[in-house]
């Protein structure tokens, strides 16, 4: 088993039993919101399949089984995603038990604790598929956050009646988290499936001169660019000044990236790998 492989295991097993969780607390203690967000977290554990699948099917002969176990999950995904939005909308209200408020917040911890481990390993493997993985992880992170603040919001409902909604809202807006993870795992797969290699030296040199102007970017190693009808998937590898920690290196990327989108909009999707030595 490959260190990238057993980074997503361990991944894959937390989220397994962070969803049972949610998914169980939710039905036995009256919230919707935080039934949905067991199935958010299970989205993420299928990611985990997704990224472990395309590590492990890497070869040519590949490609179609790969594409279709990732085209098969997102739509698993994204069917989740519409039911849990019926379910949040047709489901009778209940007030969740308050004990929620407790449990809520650890989940929130274990899921933070997860994102950093795969974000930090995705730098230090130079992986982009784990770096990915875990900003998919931290969707998951931002929705048990609404859930709690719906569950908190719910506690008010005598104050103000329009708040015994709350739960409902919360379940909507995570669902439709769902959604969005699948709309984007299968338009990714179709992408690749279109994607042409665009050649534009000017426009190449623009970015390449964008990216030099981070003082702490050493070389620009390669850079391609892929047109998929009106926009475009950059695909940039860098090397860094030495002495860079993960911490360091993952927020330069990030800063090159958010200066890149400002200057070219058209550039949908991005993809920076760092190759160097990190900390």
């Amino acid at each position: 088993m490959s260190k990238i492989t057993f980074t997503m295991f361990i991944s894959f097993i937390t989220n397994t039993v962070l969803s049972t969780a949610k998914i169980f607390l939710g039905l036995f203690l009256n919230s919707i919101s935080v039934l949905i967000d067991g199935i958010q977290t299970f989205s993420d554990m299928s990611t985990d399949m997704i990224t472990i699948s395309n590590e492990n099917l890497k070869s040519k002969q590949d490609i179609k089984l790969r594409r279709c176990i990732n085209f098969l999950t997102g739509s698993i995904i994204l069917s989740l995603g519409l039911v849990s939005v019926f379910l949040a909308t047709t489901k009778q209200l209940r007030i969740p038990n308050i004990s929620l408020l407790v449990i809520v917040p650890i989940t929130i911890v274990i899921k933070y604790i997860l994102s950093t481990y795969i974000l930090e390993k995705g730098i230090l493997y130079n992986n982009t598929i784990l770096i990915n993985n875990s900003h998919e992880n931290d969707l998951d992170v931002i929705s048990s956050i609404i859930v709690l603040l719906g569950l908190i919001l719910i506690q008010l409902k005598e104050v103000l009646p329009f708040l015994k909604y709350s739960d409902m809202i919360a379940g909507v807006i995570v669902a439709c988290f769902i959604i969005k993870v699948g709309f984007d795992v299968i338009s990714h797969e179709i992408n690749d499936i279109l994607a042409k290699p665009y050649i534009n030296d000017e426009l190449s040199s623009k970015i390449e001169n964008t990216i030099k102007s981070n003082p702490n970017v050493l070389e620009i190693n390669n850079l391609e660019i892929y047109k998929y009808g009106p926009y475009y998937e950059l695909k940039v590898n860098i090397s860094l000044n030495e002495n860079n920690t993960i911490k360091q290196a993952n927020l330069i990327a990030h800063a090159i990236e958010r200066k890149i989108k400002i200057l070219y909009p058209d550039i949908e999707y991005m993809t920076i790998k760092i190759n160097n030595d990190i900390k």
